[in-house]
């Protein structure tokens, strides 16, 4: 089942959400993969699992057979790899049991989104980062959880746990209601959907596809532009387990925040003047923590500061988030003088 295909330029869809891709017409056929690369006959609701990766060699062998390991096979697993260097992420789609596309140059995470997107031939699309997992029962959850639904929900997401290798340690989020509406996206995205959201193909078609203008909240910047039409279902189990080792670049951050301001600033204003000052308050939370990262205590805090000015009754969620900051600083500090002494 396995096929190359030739990887296309940054350029071609460059110019953002606007210029989505059209989606394969290909009808879809009742087959499926099996873990020995078997062909079998399945539910014509069949799902299209696309992992995105560059240079994640040492990790996607992991979440593959996660796929694999579903308790509902998938129809098939579309890697696209933009443009990896590395010689693991080349040994490690040598399986034949993926769909295998290829970037010519690297062109970002929403750009190798759309590119699975666009090839997938199932009736669903699920995403799975290439440095994460998922739990067997992921998949047959969310489309229970999907069909079980009186209102033809389009999209689902689950649960999942982060294991931060940095500081060794683990958390489990487990969405609600109010994470999943219009209205509590404003806070941000908490949902992680780079591994936990699954689709109706057909819906990228009416809520467009990732805008590839960004390198980082470009499943934020979905979703809220998909919550506008629908509403998101939601498993509150921990299906999915999240691998964190690094932080974002800053750089990236920063241009996607001016980028948000500039696509949503005005739909929130217009839906009244607090929803405007509570998403303010959210992209400048996103600012002070890029700072963070960065080691640079002092603007991280003047953005604290300057984001309690614009709205300063903040949900449980970013103070369970401060806490647990604080935790992981105490703990990096204690791990590198333990190095030092040794």
């Amino acid at each position: 089942m396995r096929s190359t295909v030739a990887g296309r330029s940054a350029g071609q869809h460059g110019a953002g959400v606007k210029s989505a891709v059209q989606l394969s017409s290909h009808p879809v056929p009742f087959q499926g993969i099996g873990q020995q690369g078997t062909i079998f006959y399945m539910d014509p609701e069949a799902i299209s699992v696309v992992i995105p990766t560059f240079n994640g060699g040492a990790s996607l062998g992991r979440a593959v057979a996660s796929a694999l390991a579903q308790s509902i096979p998938p129809l098939e697993i579309i890697v696209v790899d933009d443009a990896s260097s590395d010689e693991s992420t080349a040994e490690a789609l040598r399986d034949p049991r993926l769909r295998v596309i290829r970037h010519a140059v690297r062109a970002g995470p929403a750009a190798a989104r759309n590119t699975g997107i666009a090839n997938a031939r199932g009736k669903w699309v699920a995403f799975l980062d290439s440095d994460d997992e998922w739990a067997p029962r992921k998949l047959e959850l969310q489309l229970a959880t999907l069909r079980s639904s009186s209102s033809q929900m389009q999209a689902c997401t689950t649960g999942y746990t982060i294991v931060d290798q940095r500081y060794g340690t683990t958390r489990t989020f487990l969405p609600e209601r109010s994470h999943i509406s219009a209205e509590g996206l404003l806070w941000g995205c908490v949902l992680s959907p780079g591994s936990t959201l699954m689709a109706a193909r057909r819906v990228f078609n009416e809520v467009a596809m990732f805008d590839e203008r960004l390198q980082r909240l470009e499943d934020w910047d979905w979703l809220m532009r998909f919550s506008r039409h629908h509403t998101l279902a939601f498993v509150s189990r921990p299906m999915a387990t999240i691998y964190k080792n690094s932080n974002p670049s800053s750089a990236d951050v920063l241009n996607a925040i001016t980028l948000l301001r500039r696509v949503h600033g005005d739909y929130w204003n217009s839906r009244s003047r607090l929803n405007g000052r509570k998403f303010e308050s959210s992209l400048l939370l996103e600012e002070a923590a890029a700072a963070y990262y960065d080691n640079n205590r002092k603007r991280a805090a003047f953005l604290l500061l300057r984001m309690f000015s614009v709205y300063p009754w903040r949900d449980a969620a970013f103070f369970a988030m401060v806490l647990r900051q604080g935790r992981e600083t105490l703990a990096g500090i204690l791990t590198r003088r333990a190095q030092r002494i040794e």
